[in-house]
């Protein structure tokens, strides 16, 4: 049996780590709020994967970093250590890949330009902005069929970029301001929603909104203490969020899909960005084999912090 914290190289290549800020999440909890990064493992437990937690203090640590294959960041309420933007640069070079939610500070790792902020309003539910995927590997497969015209949802603040030198893996649109709650009124910002970039052997990949609040706000919808869709009622009608946005199209479970693709590599020699014909077998089987690496063991809250 092998001991606690030891892993082989093939579960060290599987590994998922997840940056936690424990502080962020209390100060969070102190006042009020939702600290949204929490539902990343929701997120994980749907796709069968188990992550482990990284202190944001780590990040600029490369022997900490080299423990993983790949590296999620979100929910960061205070800046980077000042040399993590280089250890991860290296670390992706290395093979390493980095998924970020709205991060800042790593900017030219991902290969971005910012040019669009939209805060959240006072409410958290409200949709913000709509995406549209590209045509590449990375998306091949994932839309509805039944209803293709759709646009994904976004339900958190956004920071729209430009790719420089990475590719566009889903445009953003901007909600029409007479309707925006209603997708196919939205007008295309010309910006990315969603980037993917080759940096050596590995992989950043950059999501221009808060992936989790998203997903959480689909599923879990509104708490029901208001009448929200105006039906005279307050009642289980009030939860859903999706507004005029058609009620077939599995919104959540197409970016979790998406996360998966990122987190499988599903292109190693070649470019998710380029399009293709179908999705590579190859990255399902190393999520498979981490789904069943017996030695595991995932990060719950309260988490252990490595």
């Amino acid at each position: 049996m092998r001991r606690s914290g030891t892993r082989s190289a093939d579960e060290q290549a599987l590994a998922i780590g997840v940056v936690w800020d424990e502080a962020a999440r209390e100060a969070a909890n102190r006042s009020g709020r939702n600290y949204w990064h929490t539902y990343i493992w929701e997120i994980l437990d749907r796709l069968g994967v188990p992550g482990f937690c990284i202190n944001p203090s780590s990040l600029a640590n490369p022997r900490r970093l080299a423990r993983f294959g790949a590296i999620i960041i979100g929910g960061l309420e205070r800046p980077l250590p000042a040399d993590a933007a280089a250890a991860l640069a290296a670390w992706v070079r290395g093979g390493g890949t980095l998924v970020g939610f709205a991060v800042e500070g790593l900017d030219g790792l991902f290969g971005v330009r910012p040019r669009m902020r939209i805060a959240q309003p006072a409410d958290e539910f409200a949709i913000i902005g709509y995406l549209e995927f590209a045509r590449n590997r990375l998306t091949q497969g994932i839309h509805s069929r039944h209803r293709p015209e759709q646009r994904l949802i976004v339900i958190s603040p956004v920071r729209a970029v430009t790719p420089a030198p990475s590719r566009a893996v889903a445009r953003f649109f901007r909600p029409d301001a007479s309707a925006p709650d209603d997708g196919s009124r939205a007008h295309d910002s010309g910006l990315a929603a969603v980037t993917a970039r080759r940096l050596g052997r590995g992989w950043a990949f950059y999501f221009g909104f808060d992936l989790p609040h998203t997903v959480w706000a689909i599923q879990q919808g509104r708490p029901i203490d208001a009448d929200y869709d105006g039906d005279g009622y307050v009642r289980f009608g009030d939860a859903m969020v999706i507004g005029r946005n058609s009620p077939e199209v599995a919104y959540s479970d197409e970016l979790a899909w998406l996360l998966e693709g990122m987190l499988a590599r599903p292109a190693r020699a070649d470019d998710p960005s380029t399009a293709g014909q179908g999705r590579h077998r190859a990255g399902r089987a190393v999520l498979l084999r981490l789904r069943t690496t017996s030695a595991r063991r995932a990060c719950r809250s309260p988490p252990r912090i490595s």
